[in-house]
């Protein structure tokens, strides 16, 4: 019986496109948590749909949960949204980004009083704030407007009805 007389190394895989993109996204993960006081519950590294992986962070429910997507928002520089649950089971604080060419959720189930108790916290979109700052048209008085102008005008008799 022949046996080799080298020892055989073992070889790296190659470095295929997918377990590069994986490597990022846990790189990416890893240095988000890093800069974080408030764990999340769980995290994943997933696939796309368009190629590549992501990273999602899930921080479970409660005020402190909802905290830790802030915190995501201010590393990532990202605005974090507020959604009702398609089950009726609270308020979704969810932020959605890119960072470093990674896909990154973070998300939070909030109850009805710890989401009004966030939006106190939290500053409202801006969209909400300008509508509340656009100029106003000053009240016309009555005797002044079109409508005090108008004579009121009586409905026609219909044909063949009392008259």
């Amino acid at each position: 019986m022949d046996q080799a007389t080298q020892a055989t190394t073992p070889t790296a895989p190659t470095q295929s496109p997918d377990r590069s993109a994986y490597k990022r996204a846990s790189a990416t993960a890893e240095g988000i948590l890093d800069q974080l006081t408030a764990l999340p519950r769980g995290v994943e590294i997933c696939g796309q749909f368009a190629g590549g992986y992501g990273v999602r962070l899930h921080f479970g429910s409660g005020l402190t949960a909802a905290r830790g997507v802030l915190e995501v928002a201010g590393i990532t520089g990202a605005e974090p949204t507020r959604d009702a649950s398609a089950q009726g089971l609270g308020i979704y604080v969810e932020l959605y980004a890119t960072v470093e060419g990674v896909p990154l959720v973070a998300r939070a189930l909030l109850d009805q009083a710890d989401a009004d108790q966030l939006l106190q916290q939290t500053p409202e979109p801006a969209a909400a704030v300008e509508e509340e700052t656009a100029p106003v048209a000053p009240p016309v008085p009555l005797g002044s407007s079109v409508l005090a102008q108008v004579y009121a005008v009586a409905p026609a008799a219909t044909a063949g009805g009392d008259q």
